[in-house]
Formats: structure tokens, sequence, C-alpha cells
């Protein structure tokens, strides 16, 4: 019963919630958000209620304030003043999943106490908070395609906008929560590839880049005495990662049913969660989302582009099925792959995969192949 339920949910979520193009209701609701203060739609449905007592014998205060009321609105609309400034340039950082992002930009000169950043006509899944905070509630790429300096009308119920005449884009990343430990990656005879990895001739590159905190399974040898005898505790010499000579990490995100759907987003988490596993052990050779790799130099870089690579993948709705081209590449005999998906994939370049389902996980019939309930996103 649960699983249905969620599955309802889903449906609902996915569905839609702006349309495409829109019409005459769209637009009385676009100039409601932008024109319209809060403290104007209070009182706007104000007068929307003492209208009813109109034509209802009586109520002479209540008809009083109601036309007063009603010509305050009328002059604070005629009085209204585009703000001066103009803006120059908009700077967008990359925000996370369900945490607020501020949004800044660059004017030809200093707002006034009157004035104040915002962006309107956004997907209805991000909540704007208030001079320029937005709060996404989902992963994704969005356009910002009504970034304005506000100004207020003295009265407070009505404001003017002086859009910015170019466009923006929001990339919100999803949430990552990088594993404890990884031990799939090495079980079984599948895992011997990966196993081969952690060995201190093959994990690293010549290239020293710093020290860090030990961990369990670095090597000994590594072992940095001077900030072990200054810090009282085990720090380890960092190198960095030869270049193709770690883990091939690639992600597969395409769908066939609604179920699959379901999964994406679940698998994508994943997937960025083993990604900076494999980074924090230098670990992480080449990573492919579908047949497009993801080129970087080092480990912070990486990071970066990987959470704006997932951010770019599309929303997997009902409207939408996300279609990656198959992946190609022939990779080394020594370099081991590993594979997160939402279906079980076939090609036999791929060492050892991860699947994200919506019901109880298959029993694997091989010590490749790990399932992994949506709910779940959690690996041993």
């Amino acid at each position: 019963m649960k699983k249905i339920l969620d599955e309802i949910v889903w449906l609902w979520k996915a569905y839609p919630r702006a349309p495409e193009r829109p019409g005459l209701l769209m637009r009385l609701y676009y100039f409601w958000d932008e024109a319209v203060t809060p403290a104007g739609h209070v009182l706007c449905a104000l007068i929307l209620f003492g209208s009813l007592f109109l034509f209802v014998p009586g109520f002479t205060v209540l008809k009083g304030i109601e036309g007063a009321s009603f010509i305050w609105i009328l002059l604070s609309f005629i009085w209204r003043r585009k703000p001066k400034n103009r803006i120059e340039h908009v700077d967008v950082p990359m925000a996370i999943e369900g945490e607020p992002v501020q949004i800044s930009a660059t004017l030809d000169k200093p707002l006034s106490a009157s004035n104040f950043l915002e962006s309107f006509r956004m997907d209805p899944c991000i909540e704007r908070m208030g001079g320029g905070l937005l709060k996404p509630r989902r992963r994704g790429a969005f356009l910002l395609s009504k970034i304005a300096i506000v100004e207020t009308h003295p009265l407070g119920f009505l404001q003017k906008l002086r859009p910015y005449e170019g466009k923006a884009e929001l990339l919100v990343a999803p949430k990552i929560k990088t594993p404890s430990r990884f031990r799939f990656m090495t079980e079984g005879a599948s895992g011997a590839k990966f196993e081969r990895l952690l060995r201190p001739e093959n994990s690293r590159g010549m290239e020293f880049i710093g020290t860090r905190e030990y961990r369990e399974g670095d090597s000994l040898r590594d072992l940095h005495y001077k900030a072990f005898a200054r810090y009282g505790k085990p720090f380890t010499k960092e190198y960095a990662t030869e270049s193709g000579g770690g883990v091939t990490l690639l992600l597969d995100v395409s769908t066939q049913n609604f179920r699959e759907k379901m999964c994406v987003e679940s698998a994508i988490r994943l997937f960025g969660s083993i990604a900076f596993y494999l980074l924090e052990r230098n670990l992480l050779g080449r990573v492919f989302i579908g047949n497009e790799e993801i080129l970087f130099q080092d480990g912070k870089s990486a990071q970066k582009k990987i959470l704006a690579a997932l951010a770019r993948i599309p929303y997997a709705d009902l409207h939408t099925t996300c279609t990656l081209k198959k992946w190609n590449v022939l990779p080394s005999a020594e370099v081991p792959v590993l594979c997160v998906a939402v279906h079980r994939v076939l090609w036999p370049a791929v060492d050892k995969q991860v699947v994200v389902v919506n019901r109880e996980p298959k029993v694997a019939r091989d010590d490749s192949v790990r399932y992994v309930l949506r709910e779940s996103e959690a690996l041993d």
C-alpha cells in the first residue's frame, strides 16, 4: 500500500505546474505578483470582502473605508515610478536543492532605500524569499527570465519594476551525502580491478598536493610525521590522481517507464555520492553521463563540474523522458568501470553497477550488481 501511495505522490509532484505559454489568467497573475505588494494583496482582499456589503442597507462606515481604500489603490497605481537604476550584470551562484541562494547584480549607481533586487516569473519549485534570496526545492537548470529592480510606492501597496535586459540561469545541484565506506566496490571476483587501485603504487600519481587526516586503508608509508607530531593525530600525504588512472564512473538515467522515472533523482544523488567518495580517495579517473564525458583537472574543479553536469540532467516528469546517448567508450582492460543506473545495463565493459529501483531489490545472480531502493540511497 505504501508503494502505491508513493507512486501517487510522485505522479502528483511530477505534473507540470506552469504552462508553456501563459494565457490571460497567467498574465493577470503576473500583474498581481509583480505590481502589487503583500500589503496591497491584503488591502485588495479587504476591498473585495467589503464589496459584498455595498448594496446592503447600513454599514456606512464600512462603505466609507471601502471607497477610501479603492481611491488609495487607484492613486498608488497612477503615482508608480520606474526605478532610475539600471542592471548591468547579474551574478547567480550555483545552488543546492533545499538551500537558499542569493542573487546579486552590478548596477550603474547605488540603490536607494525604497529599491531592491528581485526575480519574477520563475519555476513554481523556486520560492522567492525577498531581496533577491531564492530557495529552490528541487534540482535542475532554471531560466530566470525576469530579474528586476523594484521600487515600492510610498503608500506601500504597489510597486514598479525595471527589468534586466538579459537573462540568467540558476543551476540547482543535488544535495550530496558522501558515504563513509563503499565495500561493494571491492567485493567478489568483479572487485579485483577496484581493489588494485587501493594499493599505494596504483592509487596515486607522483605529484604531491598536500596533507589530510589519515583514513582507514591509507598506506602507512605515506604518513606525514611532521603533521602527526604537530597536531597529535595521524596525517597522510596526498597525491594527485593520474589522468584516467582511476575508476571510470558512468551514469545512465535513460528511462523506459514511469517507475524508472521515479528513481532518476535518487540515482543522480547516489552517483554524486560515489563520485565524491572516489574523489576524496584520489580514485576517480574519468566521469561520463551517458556518452558525454565531464572533463576536469583537479579535485576542486571536479566537484563543481560534476555538480553542474548533474544539475543539467533533465528532470524526469510526466512529459519529459530522459534519453541519454548510450555509452560507447572502450576503456583500458586495467581500468575498472562502475555504472549507476535505473535499470540493469548489459554492456560488457561495465565491471560493476549500482541499480536504483522502486520496488524491493532483486537478488543479483553475481557480485557485480547491487540493487538499491530509492528511499534508502545508502551503500555499505
